[in-house]
């Protein structure tokens, strides 16, 4: 039995959706006091992800004509930590322009 810091039965359920809305992954393995980004560093899809066996489509230019390629990543909430395959928004309400 596994008790999260509000005394309550807790566990993790990581999901990744497609861009349809559609699960793609699911992983329900994890206690609810464990930190989100420590869940999905331990998840098989996470491993398969870094290792380079999912079938992510390469980078693939913006438009026709343009030489500014873009990189398919995953996004995540800011719980997870930042890598080259996933991303997360900037912390904070007043952001600049820039940012």
């Amino acid at each position: 039995m596994n008790l999260n810091y509000k005394n309550f039965l807790s566990l993790v359920l990581m999901a990744v959706v497609d861009s349809n809305y559609r699960f793609v992954h699911i992983d329900v393995e994890a206690y609810g006091k464990d930190c989100d980004s420590s869940v999905f560093q331990r998840t098989n899809f996470y491993r398969m992800l870094t290792d380079g066996c999912l079938n992510v489509p390469q980078p693939a230019l913006i438009q026709e004509g343009s030489d500014v390629k873009l990189l398919f990543v995953l996004v995540g909430d800011q719980a997870f930590s930042l890598t080259d395959k996933v991303l997360k928004p900037y912390k904070g309400n007043f952001l600049s322009d820039t940012k």
